[in-house]
């Protein structure tokens, strides 16, 4: 042996046991020393139900149908900011108003980016779209100031009258077949945002753009349950082949990024179509592209993207509210008649409610305010992400954390809404002197937090408007009847999807009078 190698280091071979056991020890003490340092960081992250150590709770969340009430249970025993694994991935629930203000909008600076996604980015492709951008992405401002432009207080002036329109048809075709209430209200949801981005009138039967809109979104609906794809806490599984066991996921994220281009390019393709032939209704997407300064290759897509954005993420939620509100008048019989008597006293019988009607109708507003706090059409939020360790009340916060905003659960805390299952209006309305202030308005709420607010809340909150209030002032509302005259009481139940609605159920839209119905005939 060569001289070098028989004496390690030089030390005296006597040494040898001795230098084994001090190489042994340092490994010891290290190994300590980060297991140690990875159980205390464990134990100051907030409390919240344990599992298993490859999957977590995953299995519980997935099984869960309104996983919003299971984290308000969590809440309950654990306290309002809850943290749990579902696969690898780290999630933290927020249960209460507080630490929702405190984190989402008073440190917006580091909580307003979106979770990575293996799934969603890397496989589908979505992270330049308006609601998985990196907010500290430069095209990030670009799409709220657009969205802000268009859609805000000052530009929503320019929609009212499209809405409007958009309501008078929702009524003709409910009068003509009361039957087909969902058909109904996708068609005029969507509809009037179809209008609003892009200057395209729907088809009464069969219109391709509202199927796109449907099928994208049953599809994106199915993929967002926490930890859903273990693909985000494996990632090598996306190097699989297609057709080996457990790669359904693969064929999962092909159709919906091909969907995903479909909903992308083939509306702005179609105004610039009608441009070219001089029959373009203006809109969002007219508007941009006929500015003075054309439109480079990446403005124009940021253009698509913020139009995207528009015509996806309203129709879903709207018509969920509005079923909502046709649900809870089959309820609430009392509450809908004084609806209804307030909108013939300030309205009276001979036309419809108009926009400006809104602020002279301050039960109806409560109606309508009421209906987002009793099931918001999001239970939760979409995650945010925060961009380094933060320390709230003591507990970390990592780095990279899904951060979930419990909506559901802030609008059924009852330190907020006393007795918050119960429907209640009044609730909503101003207090005489001397009495308890109004509850907390829910519009401050169900649409997101931060920079991350929905760039449609004033769009949505005009065209709920509209539809609750037109629908009063001519329908009534009322439970169906089965063979033998009996009314059918429907059963206060809600879809577990990302949007959430009532489940199936009847009920019987009739005219209040022969003259609501010569109203509505001679609406358009």
């Amino acid at each position: 042996m060569p001289p070098s190698l028989s004496k390690p280091l030089g030390l005296p071979s006597s040494w040898m046991p001795n230098y084994a056991q001090l190489c042994l020890g340092v490994l010891l003490f290290v190994s300590i020393g980060l297991w140690h340092k990875r159980n205390s960081r464990a134990s100051r992250l907030p409390p919240g139900p344990r599992g298993s150590l490859l999957f977590g709770i995953r299995e519980k969340v997935l099984k869960s149908k309104n996983v919003w009430k299971q984290y308000a249970d969590w809440a309950r025993v654990y306290g309002p900011v809850v943290y749990f694994k579902s696969g690898q991935v780290d999630f933290i629930v927020l249960n209460d108003l507080k630490s929702i203000h405190d984190l989402l909008e008073k440190r917006l600076r580091i909580y307003s980016d979106r979770p990575p996604s293996v799934m969603f980015g890397d496989l589908v492709g979505q992270d330049m779209s308006f609601f998985r951008i990196s907010s500290q992405h430069p095209r990030f401002p670009l799409y709220r100031k657009l969205s802000s432009d268009e859609l805000g207080s000052r530009g929503m002036k320019d929609h009212y009258a499209g809405l409007e329109s958009c309501t008078k048809l929702f009524l003709q075709n409910l009068l003509r077949d009361p039957g087909n209430l969902k058909k109904h209200l996708r068609l005029h949801s969507g509809g009037a945002i179809l209008k609003s981005a892009y200057g395209y009138t729907v088809q009464p039967e069969n219109d391709y753009f509202i199927g796109l809109i449907e099928d994208y979104a049953k599809l994106s609906s199915t993929g967002l349950n926490p930890g859903m794809w273990l693909v985000d806490s494996y990632p090598f599984l996306r190097f699989l082949p297609r057709g080996f066991p457990g790669t359904k996921f693969l064929e999962f994220a092909e159709q919906r990024k091909a969907m995903r281009m479909q909903v992308m390019s083939e509306p702005t393709e179609w105004v610039k179509k009608e441009m070219e032939a001089g029959r373009a209704i203006p809109s969002f997407v007219s508007k941009q592209l006929s500015a003075s300064e054309p439109l480079d290759e990446e403005g124009e897509d940021v253009v698509r993207y913020v139009a995207n954005a528009l015509y996806l993420a309203g129709a879903d939620t709207t018509v969920a509210a509005m079923l909502t509100f046709f649900f809870i008048m089959v309820l609430y019989p009392d509450i809908q008649s004084q609806a209804q008597a307030e909108i013939d006293r300030i309205v009276g019988n001979d036309r419809l409610p108009e926009i400006g009607d809104k602020e002279n109708l301050p039960y109806v507003n409560g109606l309508l305010k009421e209906i987002l706090r009793f099931h918001p059409s999001a239970p939760l939020g979409l995650p945010h992400s925060v961009t380094e360790d933060d320390i709230y009340e003591g507990m970390l916060i990592p780095k990279g954390c899904n951060i979930v905003p419990n909506i559901w659960a802030v609008m059924h805390d009852p330190s907020l809404y006393p007795e918050p299952m119960k429907f209640d209006p009044f609730r909503h309305l101003s207090k005489t002197k001397g009495g308890p202030p109004p509850q907390p308005d829910p519009r401050e709420i169900v649409f997101g937090f931060g920079r991350r607010v929905c760039p449609g809340m004033y769009f949505a909150e005009a065209s709920l408007f509209l539809s609750i209030s037109a629908t009063l002032a001519v329908f009534n509302v009322e439970k169906a009847r089965d063979e033998m005259g009996r009314e059918i009481t429907p059963v206060l139940e809600f879809t577990g999807r990302t949007v959430s609605r009532p489940e199936e159920f009847q009920c019987s839209i009739v005219p209040r009078s022969s003259a609501a119905s010569d109203l509505i005939q001679l609406a358009c």
